[in-house]
C-alpha cells in the first residue's frame, strides 16, 4: 500500500517541487516577494490539480488496483483486504504528502532549513505515538492512519508557518483553484462509483 501511494506523490509532488525550486530560490534571493508568491502559488495549485483527482480515484478503485497488481499466488483475499484498507487511509493524506516536497523546498529557498527539520521531528514523534496507540487497536490500518495524520499535521504546520513569515501566498487563487479541483474530482468520483456497479 505504501509503494502504491508513493507513485503519485513522486510523479506530481516531488517532480513539480524539484522543477520550481530554482525559480523560488532566485526570486527569494532578489527579495522579489511577488514573483516568489507567484511561483509558489502556481506549483501549489498544479500539485493539487493533479493529486486531488488521483486521490479520489485511488480511494474508490483501491480494491481493483490492489487485486490487479498483487492478487495472485500467496497474496490471497485477506491480504488484499488488509492492503486496500491501508491504501484507503494513505490516500487521505496524498495531498499533504505531495505538498511536503514543495513546502520544504520553499523554506530552503528562503534560507531556512531549521523549520522543516524541527516540524518533521515533531511529526515523527506524533506518528510514533499514534502508531503505538492505533496499531495496537487496528493493526496495519492503524499504522497507515498514524502515517496519514502525521503527514497532514506536518504539511499544515509548515503552510501556516510559511503564511506567517511571508504573508499572503496568493491565497485567493489557491482557494479558488482547489475548490474547483475538488468539485470536479467529486463529480468524477461519483461517475466512477456508479461505474463500479
Amino acid at each position: 500500500a505504501l509503494n502504491l501511494q508513493f507513485f503519485p506523490v513522486t510523479i506530481f509532488g516531488v517532480s513539480l517541487a524539484t522543477a520550481v525550486f530554482p525559480a523560488l530560490a532566485l526570486s527569494s534571493s532578489h527579495d522579489n516577494l511577488d514573483e516568489f508568491r507567484e511561483n509558489f502559488s502556481l506549483a501549489f495549485r498544479k500539485i493539487l490539480f493533479f493529486i486531488i483527482p488521483v486521490s479520489v480515484l485511488m480511494l474508490l478503485l483501491r480494491a481493483q488496483i490492489v487485486r490487479v497488481l498483487f492478487g495472485s499466488g500467496a497474496f490471497d483475499w485477506e491480504a488484499t483486504i488488509r492492503t486496500l484498507d491501508a491504501l484507503g487511509f494513505f490516500t487521505l493524506s496524498l495531498f499533504a504528502q505531495a505538498l511536503l516536497p514543495l513546502l520544504t523546498r520553499t523554506f530552503y529557498a528562503l534560507q531556512n532549513t531549521r523549520t522543516p527539520v524541527i516540524v518533521g521531528i515533531m511529526c515523527m514523534f506524533i506518528e510514533i505515538g499514534l502508531s503505538v496507540l492505533l496499531g495496537h487497536h487496528y493493526g496495519v490500518s492503524g499504522l497507515a492512519l498514524a502515517f496519514t495524520t502525521a503527514n497532514c499535521v506536518n504539511a499544515l504546520t509548515l503552510l501556516l508557518i510559511l503564511r506567517y513569515q511571508v504573508g499572503n501566498l496568493d491565497d485567493q487563487r489557491i482557494i479558488t483553484s482547489t475548490t474547483q479541483t475538488l468539485f470536479s474530482s467529486l463529480i468524477a468520483g461519483a461517475a466512477t462509483y456508479g461505474g463500479l456497479y
